[in-house]
């Protein structure tokens, strides 16, 4: 896939760009632990239709550097949205995945005219109580000062994935990043959503639930939720046939 770099303010973009010269676009916006690459199954199998496809690493994952600050979804949503505008994006498609949900809900609720469709794959945006709970409780119990000797980091690390704590366990220097995002409850957000809505789920998913799905399906006016029976949280990849099937259809 073909990779190139655009600066937005201050922040160096990595994205994947295919078919630059058509009028319609597909914007891929990846989950928390991703990156663009994991769209390139799907963009093989989109690629010749008469349709852009741009895929982006997000700052601080893959190939682009993170941001001076600690972000939320309303900087990474901001950002995504100087982008389309910098690249003069029109009749955008928006496909945000786990993380990448959040930014799109948050983008397509605040400006809905830069929106044509959405598409919601396996997406988070409510607050994550369960997570946030553990990790307090965790921090209670946790002597400090005998976790801050470096030969015992690896039992802290340990002890975050315990509790189930993964993605913050892994998130390393974007942790702050990471606590900020899954303090943020985006329902609100959803009724506010104008543009013909597809909401993907893996019927197994055990990262963003089912019943996540069913929810955002009763909140986001013009929406529908299809559900692979088969498919887990990454359910584009693990059914790429009907998922592309899908997207097909909103061409």
């Amino acid at each position: 896939m073909a990779e190139k770099q655009i600066v937005v303010d201050d922040a160096l973009i990595n994205y994947i760009d295919l078919n630059p010269e058509a009028s319609k676009a597909l914007v891929f916006l990846h989950g928390w632990q991703s990156n663009a690459a994991v769209w390139n199954g799907v963009l093989e199998k989109l690629k010749n239709n008469p349709v852009r496809l741009l895929a982006l690493d997000f700052p601080g994952f893959g190939q682009s550097p993170m941001p001076k600050q600690a972000w939320g979804v309303g900087e990474y949503a901001a950002m995504v949205k100087k982008l389309i505008e910098k690249q003069e994006l029109k009749d955008v498609i928006l496909v945000g995945h786990s993380f990448g949900g959040r930014v799109a809900i948050k983008l397509a609720a605040a400006h809905p005219e830069m929106v044509q469709k959405l598409v919601l794959v396996d997406a988070a945006g409510f607050r994550n109580e369960k997570i946030i709970n553990k990790l307090k409780i965790l921090a209670a119990k946790t002597v400090k000062p005998l976790f801050a000797l470096p030969v015992l980091k690896q039992l802290k690390e340990a002890a975050y994935r315990a509790v189930g704590a993964n993605d913050y366990a892994a998130a390393g220097p974007m942790r702050a990043i990471f606590v900020k995002t899954i303090n943020e409850d985006l329902s609100g957000y959803l009724p506010k959503i104008t543009a013909q809505t597809l909401l993907i789920w893996g019927g197994k998913d055990k990262e963003t639930l089912l019943a996540f799905g069913q929810v955002m399906n009763r909140l986001i006016p013009n929406s529908k939720l299809v559900v692979l029976e088969g498919a887990g949280h990454f359910s584009f990849i693990d059914e790429p046939e009907k998922f592309t099937e899908l997207i097909h259809g909103l061409l």
